[in-house]
């Protein structure tokens, strides 16, 4: 099973590799730097943050002792916070984001929030998958979709118990290629 933890500096090295890789990137309009010089102060304001104004994680596969992915909230009002999800584009549709979403969900409500909105392209590929999961759209325009969901409903939220672990989805592909 996945769990979120919060990185040690030398750990966001994957965060960096995460935001400059441009297929998982591509719904954003593509890649981010993060150089090692904005570590520290990133450091500085998530390391001890108030989870009832903001909170991050990345998300990592016990089952084989990689990252995946990352995700966070950030307080928009007393009751609402804005979500971010980031699934490495090769380890997408295994499971770990919806496990993300239940347990950024719980996170969120036990820290005072009754829901969590997420700012996605309007072309975004994965709109199905929020939607799905509770997400219903708030707002759209040209460019961009405001998706909102009851962190309640995101706790409740099915979750594939036997999430694919990277390393499973190397061995599905080694069987693929070796058939």
């Amino acid at each position: 099973m996945p769990e979120m933890i919060f990185p040690e500096r030398d750990e966001l090295k994957y965060r960096r590799k995460l935001l400059r890789d441009q297929a998982t990137m591509e719904y954003a309009g593509g890649s981010v730097d993060f150089p090692e010089g904005q570590w520290d102060e990133w450091m500085e304001e998530w390391k001890d943050a108030d989870p009832s104004e903001k909170y991050y994680a990345l998300i990592f596969c016990d089952g084989c002792g990689y990252f995946v992915g990352e995700n966070s909230y950030r307080k928009v009002d007393e009751k609402t916070a804005e979500l971010t999800l980031l699934i490495e584009k090769s380890l997408r549709n295994e499971g770990y984001g919806g496990w993300a979403l239940k347990t950024i969900g719980a996170e969120a409500r036990k820290n005072g929030f009754d829901r969590l909105q997420i700012r996605i392209r309007r072309d975004h590929p994965d709109k199905k998958f929020f939607r799905k999961r509770g997400f219903k759209v708030v707002t759209k325009d040209d460019t961009m979709t405001l998706l909102r969901a009851d962190t309640a409903v995101l706790e409740a939220g099915k979750v594939n118990e036997s999430v694919q672990c990277c390393c499973r989805k190397q061995e599905k592909k080694d069987d693929k290629e070796n058939s």
